[in-house]
């Protein structure tokens, strides 16, 4: 019987969130600072759980980790639920709060505030023009000409900068409400306050002579992650990564306590790890049973990718039908490592459609009932099932008017 866990990672130094292309002057590509993929967490905690049961990350060493994680598999697309899975993940303060991408349909103006002149956001989301036919009947359909705004000159400027939400305002941006009012600190922050680019210069090595190369300068960006003390416990902490994650049976206690550190990012940067057993069902809950309670009210619902997802040759179709409309963000380039030891190689780089953005769909006439099982058949689940076991593309449901 498969367990959910709540896994934290919680990382001690800085860390290395690369592709895994080369960053050598001169040589493929200039690596730049990015969220990581969700395979390299997906890797981190199942190498992790593989040492716990004293296999490794190797076809011919991997029979200990099989009645927990699966059979081996090194090629990600090759999507299936009989191996463990990584359902979602999201960025923690140092505090504990969780912060999620903004949803991409939110248009957001930046609003100053007498007397103390803090700064607050208003965010009204995207409205959809109705248009004849099937606006989605070819892959290449853009959506931009049927999503649009209310302008209003009152209020502030565009606010162009990623941010990151806060829970109360991701489920009320679920259950449609049109207007948001957020302030910063508790509604929503900057990724620089959870992390901060540190770049690090190097030198191309000849590793036959162990000197450098002449003229072959890289460089690479780590993210030092804010930390502080907790005063409550009396200790340190940073911001950390949770995630969700699918195993295929129980954890023993033996099993975790043991191997408390995990490793994370391009350079094997060390994070402290921790298992947390979810009772529910599915992660989440609550803002999934605020979302159903509101789903009655509108026109179709809305997938909200909580977790980047490899773009492919057509638009997702969920419970058969075509998106009728989509708010995309700039496409990331990915590719990796293939870990098996017989057959190393590097893995096809593919685009990734980033977290936050969001694809519309119309009812087809369903009751509440009916409504309510769709939230719950995909809550979580992958866009596409082919990439199910990294977590690419996880979804959550939202309703819109």
């Amino acid at each position: 019987m498969s367990v959910i866990y709540q896994v934290s990672l919680m990382p001690i130094e800085p860390i290395l969130f690369s592709d895994n292309r080369s960053a050598r002057a001169g040589e493929d590509h200039l690596i730049r600072d990015q969220d990581p993929s969700p395979h390299t967490i997906y890797g981190a905690i199942g190498a992790n759980l593989a040492a716990r049961l004293n296999a490794s990350v190797d076809r011919g060493q991997w029979a200990g980790a099989v009645p927990l994680l699966g059979d081996f598999e090194p090629e990600i697309e090759k999507g299936s639920p009989d191996r463990s899975e990584l359902l979602g993940y999201y960025y923690a303060d140092v505090a504990g709060n969780p912060w999620f991408p903004c949803p991409r349909h939110i248009k957001l103006q930046e609003v100053n505030e007498k007397p103390e002149k803090k700064t607050s956001l208003v965010g009204n989301p995207l409205e959809i023009i109705p248009q004849e036919g099937n606006a989605a009947a070819s892959s290449l359909q853009q959506f931009s000409h049927i999503l649009s705004v209310a302008q209003d000159t009152q209020i502030g400027k565009d606010m162009e900068r990623d941010i990151l939400i806060g829970m109360d305002a991701l489920k009320e941006i679920l259950c449609h409400e049109t207007e948001l009012h957020l302030s910063q600190g508790t509604g929503y922050i900057l990724p620089d306050e959870l992390y901060r680019s540190e770049i690090r210069l190097g030198l191309g090595m000849d590793n036959s002579q162990n000197r450098a190369k002449k003229g072959l300068l890289f460089s690479r960006p780590y993210r030092r992650f804010a930390s502080g003390i907790e005063l409550e416990r009396h200790e340190w902490r940073s911001a950390s990564i949770i995630a969700f994650f699918k195993t295929l049976r129980e954890l023993t206690g033996e099993q975790l306590n043991r191997r408390k550190v995990a490793f994370l990012g391009g350079d094997r940067g060390r994070a402290l790890i921790d298992f947390q057993k979810i009772p529910a069902p599915r992660p989440l809950a609550s803002l999934k049973e605020a979302v159903k309670e509101q789903i009655r009210h509108s026109r179709g619902f809305f997938c909200y990718l909580l977790t980047p997802a490899v773009r492919e040759n057509h638009w997702p179709r969920l419970k058969e039908r075509d998106p009728v409309a989509a708010a995309l963000g700039k496409e990331a380039v990915v590719s990796g490592w293939n870990s098996d030891h017989k057959r190393q190689h590097p893995r096809p780089i593919r685009k990734l459609i980033p977290a936050g953005s969001i694809f519309f769909y119309e009812w087809n006439g369903e009751d509440e009932p009916a409504r309510q099982k769709v939230l719950e058949d995909l809550w979580l689940e992958p866009l596409s099932g082919r990439f199910r076991n990294s977590g690419f593309g996880r979804i959550l449901i939202g309703g819109w008017k």
